[in-house]
């Protein structure tokens, strides 16, 4: 993990910070701020409902005003053979790079808070659950696809030897059975 994010980590204690996936579980040690949660999900199929206990836990800290920063550090996934550690910060919003507090708004910030925020925040955690189970199932395959080529490679070498002693052995069985021909 890159001193940027040790630096992120380190420096918020009024953070709290969701891992999604298994490498986050190890940077939990590195916080100044609080882990709110760690979530990793197996194996099984990506689906909505297994995200609804980050997003429950992370949206009720949000309304009871708990929480002034909410972080997520996941896998992106870049392509098969780069996937990135990314930080970025759920709550609050930025509406365009104006902070939320700054927006005027037709309808109370808590009713805004009660709607569009949490459904943000639910669908963010999905998606980043999506590049967490999409970036640990790239590394597993590009895993499998060099095992593979490897187990190739030495199958040909092993291949290649075991042909160079048989034609070996028949040479030598020739060169016996013609030095003993000569020889009668």
């Amino acid at each position: 993990v890159s001193s940027r994010f040790l630096g992120v980590l380190k420096i918020n204690p009024t953070a709290a910070y969701v891992f999604i996936g298994k490498k986050g579980r190890n940077l939990t040690k590195f916080l100044s701020g609080q882990a709110l949660a760690v979530f990793d999900f197996g194996m099984g199929n990506p689906s909505f409902s297994k995200t609804l206990p980050i997003s429950k836990l992370v949206t009720e800290e949000i309304k009871k005003n708990r929480l002034l920063n909410v972080y997520c550090l996941y896998p992106k996934f870049i392509n098969f053979q780069k996937i990135d550690v990314t930080l970025e910060k759920i709550y609050p919003l930025h509406f365009g790079g104006i902070a939320q507090d700054k927006v005027a708004l037709d309808v109370p910030k808590e009713e805004l808070l009660g709607s569009l925020e949490l459904t943000f925040v639910k669908n963010y955690i999905y998606q980043k659950y999506l590049e967490s189970f999409l970036s640990e199932n790239a590394a597993r395959m590009t895993a499998m696809t060099q095992a593979s080529s490897n187990a190739k490679e030495l199958s040909e070498e092993l291949t290649h030897v075991l042909n160079q002693e048989r034609q070996k052995s028949i040479t030598t069985e020739i060169l016996e059975l013609k030095g003993g021909i000569n020889n009668e």
